[in-house]
């Protein structure tokens, strides 16, 4: 039963789970039930979809990633099959609470949104993730949608009384912050599992193109991000502290991790920076939620 859990990757879930809730609770005015559309009694059921669409991206990843985990020393369960069931029974599962929260909402295609997003999980884990660039991009717009998911579900509300866009801003910087840390955090992931994923005839990113010519686009992703953070930041804030708060928890930490991408040589190296970038991610999570 643990290792069905650790599979899961309890900490992403609950990552996932606490970022929804946090950025809807903390932009959206929660008394306005009539102008809402997750306010209240969808909100927290709107979430578990997300997080349970998650988790079976992780079951199906691993399904389809067994052989090449076990030269690479990953192995989080012993059969194979295992994977694919629990992948079977969260989906389902998700589906119909999804089938709930669209009847709720009057609205029964929103539930196609689900069947979508399990789609291209799935095609990315049997296909994508393979094919070099585009895989490490299908999972950083997935990370991206679970703030723009919001959005969407509430553009109603965005339109009618958020008149400042300020929402709108934050959300979409927000989402760009996630969408590039996780970019480069896949690429990274990528080189220090090089070897397993040639073993098993990946074509990833750095086997492709080379782990150089990957740790320079990595880079370049990290001075794209900042820019577009430093442009947006001083259009939106002009409180000192704010702005210092920002410099440290992620115009620094990103800095860093150029320095060290392109220093890096060593499997231990990456795998370093992996969990290097998932503490960036916690990090600039707090300062969107507490210091924003």
């Amino acid at each position: 039963m643990l290792r069905w859990v650790k599979a899961a990757r309890p900490l992403n879930l609950f990552i996932v789970f606490v970022t929804q809730y946090l950025f809807y609770t903390q932009n959206f005015d929660l008394g306005d039930k009539d102008a809402l559309v997750l306010a209240h009694t969808l909100l927290l059921p709107f979430i578990i979809v997300t997080t349970l669409i998650t988790a079976s991206g992780y079951y199906i990843n691993d399904y389809f990633d067994f052989a090449s985990d076990l030269v690479n020393k990953k192995k989080r369960m012993e059969s194979k099959s295992a994977y694919l069931f629990l992948y079977t029974i969260t989906v389902l599962l998700g589906y119909g609470i999804a089938i709930r929260v669209a009847y709720q909402v009057g609205n029964m295609y929103l539930s196609t949104i689900y069947i979508i997003a399990v789609a291209i999980l799935f095609i990315y884990s049997a296909i994508l993730k393979s094919k070099g660039l585009v895989g490490n991009i299908t999972v950083a717009m997935f990370s991206a949608s679970v703030i723009l998911i919001i959005l969407f579900a509430e553009r109603q509300y965005l339109v009618e009384m958020d008149t400042d866009h300020n929402i709108l801003c934050k959300g979409i910087l927000l989402s760009a912050f996630i969408f590039f840390i996780s970019l480069v955090r896949e690429i990274i992931k990528d080189i220090e599992d090089i070897n397993g994923d040639k073993s098993v005839g990946y074509n990833t990113f750095p086997i492709s193109a080379g782990v150089d010519r990957a740790k320079v686009l990595c880079a370049i992703n990290l001075v794209f991000f900042l820019m577009i953070f430093i442009f947006s930041i001083f259009s939106m804030v002009d409180d000192y502290r704010v702005l210092l708060s920002c410099f440290l928890m992620i115009v620094l930490p990103s800095l860093l991790a150029i320095f060290l991408i392109l220093r890096g040589a060593s499997q231990k190296d990456f795998r370093r920076l992996s969990i290097y970038f998932k503490i960036m991610m916690l990090s600039g999570l707090f300062l969107f939620f507490f210091v924003l």
